[in-house]
This record gives structure tokens, C-alpha cells and sequence, in this order.
């Protein structure tokens, strides 16, 4: 009980400082608002979409929203607590996924010294630093946080397919990552079920309902057609920043990447990895005669796979795809936090004593205080404080003139907020659809001047436009087929001229 309401506050007050952060100055994209939106209407129509109604491009076309929970949360987050609500719907995953990653980094604990806390502090900022907290993927990094703690932390019980099972339901409700989530439980069950053939009837039992579990969703199948078309379509993606290639010109992420890898190499190198495992283990010792090349393979599997060295290869399989696709620093990052830690606790040159837990709460407590003094203890609205991605001014406008936004061509960052305010969109942050029929494409063929914007704009019929200063703006000032009709302080509204 002590261990559990050590976790549970250190796990509190750090959530609590590192949101604080975000209090004086908000850092988030487009994505909560649509999240908003779309949560909004599933609350107003009682079901879930399965077309889209939002953009006037796609209109129709078949759409489903595979974040639905989070984002009907995030609706009803918002009208209770207004802004306040979005923190602490962020606020909900970040400390249960410290408390889980306390809970196993503590098991490594070998020399009764609190080292771990340091390590453990730098990998959970790291982890919230890379993230954005207002996005579904801070549910995914609990949920795969809790399998890990399923998979090698919690003592097996006899209902434990139950709990797999309703971890990959949420899952599934939450966030199309679920689909990580099944890798990672198919990798350590394969293992299982080579090393442990007592085992395989339950083995074969969790990854079953696991897997049936992620049709327990308002699309059923669709949702796993989904995640083969984000794969099979990965092209597309890459045009998304975040499904993108590392970027190494950034100094900071050079650090990150070449920091972490840097760390558990030299980890590696500096300790040996832990030997048996605190399992069932094959007794081949007693094998009567010279043992088979079978047994002998399965003894030098058993040595070589044990729980650490599998955490340690899970990390470095994540690593190698996160220089693919950043997104996957994020599952990297947990994994590093554990590894790390476990490597710490096995040195015996630190001796840190139950005062290290007393000074890093005191620590967490400072942080909050600085970043709610620095915030004038108010909470800035989320929906409107950043101008790049809310122009407050030029949606009021159009909403007192609804003709200037029949057909509108919008930049990419504004389509949430005008989702938000039921004005029909060109294009907005849900990217996948727009990849999908091509609309994507089309819009970044207008915006670079890949092609002529006015044959495009004749070709889908676009009769305004909401852009920014660039070159399309210089491009339409000199276009007699387009007039200014608004200009505000992020953004202006162009309308075609009557005689075009």
C-alpha cells in the first residue's frame, strides 16, 4: 500500500508540473477542435458518422472518425469545464501513465536507492515534450504503457485474457494505433508460446480475444480496412509532417535521437544483461543423453529472451521506426524510460535515500507554482488563443455574410476552426480522407503554384477563398477574377468577382 501511494502522488504531481506548462501558453494544433467538433455531433445525432458532413470537397464520401471516444470526451470535457476541461482531459492518461511506468520501474529496484527517480523524470518529459497533450495519442501512450505492465510486470492471474481483451477494446475506441498494440502482444506471445508450452492454451486464449475485442467498435472491420489503407496508402502519409522522416536540421531532435540511442548503448555496454527470468523456465538439464539441436535452440531462446532483453530490443525496433515515421518516438520514449531505469537500479554507485522522492515532489510543486504564476493563474481558451490555427475575426465574418463561405478554399491549419463554427470546408486536419480522393494533393498543387491555382479553383468550382499573405495571396491580387473582400489580422477573404 505504501508503494502504491508513493506512485500515486509522484505520479499527481508530475502530471500536474508538466501540464502546467502549457498554461501561459497553450501548445496544440488543429486537431482538438475538429476533435471537438466531431464529438459534438455524435452528441447531437446519437451515432457515430460514417460519411462526412463537414467539407464541402468530399461531402458524402465514406468517412469514419476512429478516435470517436476521445473525441466525444473531448466535447464533453469542454462544455463542462470549458478549457480547464481539455487539461484535464489530458491531464486523466498522462498519470496513469506515469503511475504504470512508476510501478515498473520501481520493480528494478534491486539496491534500495531512489537513482531511478532522475532517470525516471527526464524519460517522462521527454515522452510529454515529443507528445502534444491535447491529441488522442496521449490515450495510446497509456494504453501501451498498461500492456507492457500486462506483458511482463503483473503477476499472471487466470483472468488476465479478460484484461487484454478490454485493453484493446479501448483501444480500438480511441485511437487506430491499436494495431501497435497487437505487434508488440503478438511478439511476446510467440515467444511465450515457443518457450512455454504449458502455457499456449492461455496464450492462445489472450491473443484471440484481443484480437476479436478490436471489432468492438461502431465500425467493426472497417476499422481494421482502415488501418490497411493508412498502410498501403503510406505515400500519402508521408505528406503529414508527423508520419514524415526524421528531421536531423532540427538541432533538438538531433539531440533527442542521437541522446536516447547514445544512452542505452552505452548502458548496454557498461552492464550485462540480467540472466534467467522470473518465469516458467524449460528444465532441459535432466534430459537423459545428449540434448537435441531443438532443446539446445530452445535453451540458448530462453537465456537470450528474457523480459529485459526483449523491453531492450522493443526499444530499438521502436527507435528504428521512429527514424522512419516520428510518430513512433513517442512508444519509443516509454520504452526507453524502463530500459534506462532498469539499467540504473542495477549499479550499486548511487545511493540515493527516501529523500530523493521528497525533494523531486518539492521539485514538481515549484514548476506548478512557477508556470501558474507565469500563466496569472487564469487558463487562456484553448479554441481561440492561437491565431495560426483560429482566425477568430475572419470566422465571424463569415458567418455574418454566409455567401463568402459557399465553396470555400481554406488553409490547411484554419479547417478545424470552421468545422467548429459549421462552415463547409475545402480541407482540414483530417488528412486521411482528403489523401484518399485526392484533395490533399490538389491543395498542396495550389498552395506551392504547382499549377495554375485558377484552373484548379474553375475545376472544383471554388468561389472564395480564406488564405493567408504568401505567394497564392500575391498571385490572386494580380488575378482580376478574384476581389478582397476582407482582411483581417491572420487571414483574408477573397471572393470571385461577378464578371468572371
Amino acid at each position: 500500500m505504501r508503494i502504491k501511494i508513493e506512485t500515486a502522488l509522484f505520479s499527481l504531481f508530475l502530471g500536474i508540473a508538466i501540464l502546467s506548462l502549457y498554461l501561459a501558453d497553450p501548445s496544440y494544433d488543429s486537431d482538438i477542435l475538429w476533435s471537438v467538433a466531431i464529438g459534438k455531433w455524435i452528441a447531437l445525432n446519437h451515432s457515430f458518422p460514417v460519411v462526412d458532413s463537414f467539407s464541402w470537397t468530399i461531402h458524402g464520401k465514406e468517412w469514419m472518425t476512429h478516435e470517436w471516444a476521445y473525441s466525444w470526451l473531448a466535447f464533453i470535457f469542454s462544455e463542462a469545464f470549458g478549457s480547464l476541461g481539455f487539461y484535464i482531459l489530458a491531464l486523466i492518461p498522462m498519470v496513469l501513465t506515469i503511475y504504470f511506468l512508476y510501478l515498473m520501474v520501481k520493480s528494478y529496484d534491486e539496491n534500495k536507492t531512489y537513482a531511478y527517480l532522475l532517470a525516471f523524470t527526464i524519460g517522462v518529459v521527454l515522452i510529454y515534450v515529443v507528445s502534444l497533450p491535447f491529441r488522442a495519442y496521449i490515450y495510446a501512450l497509456l494504453f501501451a504503457t498498461l500492456l507492457l505492465y500486462l506483458l511482463y510486470f503483473k503477476e499472471e492471474k487466470k483472468y488476465d485474457a479478460i484484461l487484454y481483451a478490454a485493453l484493446f477494446m479501448l483501444w480500438a475506441n480511441f485511437q487506430v494505433s491499436v494495431f501497435i498494440g497487437l505487434v508488440m502482444l503478438m511478439a511476446e506471445m510467440a515467444r511465450k508460446f515457443i518457450l512455454f508450452p504449458s502455457n499456449r492454451y492461455k496464450v492462445v486464449s489472450i491473443v484471440t480475444l484481443s484480437v476479436v475485442s478490436t471489432f468492438i467498435n461502431p465500425y467493426g472491420y472497417k476499422l481494421w480496412s482502415y488501418f490497411i489503407f493508412v498502410m498501403t496508402h503510406m505515400d500519402g502519409h508521408r505528406l503529414i509532417e508527423e508520419w514524415a522522416a526524421v528531421n536531423f536540421n532540427e538541432p533538438w531532435v538531433l539531440f533527442l535521437y542521437l541522446g536516447t540511442a547514445g544512452v542505452v548503448l552505452f548502458l548496454q555496454f557498461k552492464y550485462k544483461p540480467g540472466k534467467g527470468m522470473q518465469e516458467e523456465h524449460l528444465s532441459l538439464a535432466g534430459t537423459a543423453g545428449k540434448p537435441s539441436l531443438c532443446e539446445r535452440l530452445l535453451n540458448l531462446m530462453q537465456t537470450f529472451l528474457t523480459k529485459e532483453n526483449c523491453l531492450i530490443i522493443g526499444y530499438w525496433c521502436f527507435y528504428i521506426y521512429a527514424l522512419y515515421s516520428v510518430r513512433m518516438m513517442m512508444f519509443s520514449l516509454i520504452l526507453w524510460t524502463i530500459v534506462v531505469c532498469y539499467f540504473v537500479s542495477k549499479t550499486k554507485r548511487f545511493n540515493f535515500s527516501f529523500k530523493t522522492y521528497y525533494i523531486c515532489l518539492l521539485l514538481f510543486v515549484s514548476i506548478l507554482l512557477a508556470n501558474l504564476a507565469d500563466a496569472d493563474f487564469t487558463v487562456k481558451d484553448v479554441l481561440t488563443y492561437k491565431r495560426e490555427v483560429t482566425p477568430v475575426e475572419e470566422v465571424a465574418f463569415l458567418r455574418d455574410n454566409p455567401a463568402y463561405s459557399y465553396h470555400l478554399f481554406n488553409e490547411y491549419m484554419f479547417g478545424a476552426y470552421l468545422i467548429l463554427n459549421d462552415i463547409p470546408v475545402f480541407i482540414d486536419a483530417r488528412c486521411d480522407s482528403y489523401i484518399r480522393f485526392g484533395i490533399l494533393n490538389k491543395f498542396l498543387d495550389i498552395k506551392g503554384l504547382k499549377e495554375d491555382p485558377q484552373t484548379a479553383f474553375n475545376e472544383l468550382d471554388v468561389r472564395n477563398l480564406l488564405i493567408t499573405d504568401g505567394a497564392l495571396k500575391k498571385y490572386i491580387d494580380i488575378n482580376p477574377q478574384w476581389k478582397l473582400v476582407y482582411g483581417g489580422p491572420t487571414a483574408f477573404i477573397y471572393t470571385r468577382t461577378e464578371n468572371d
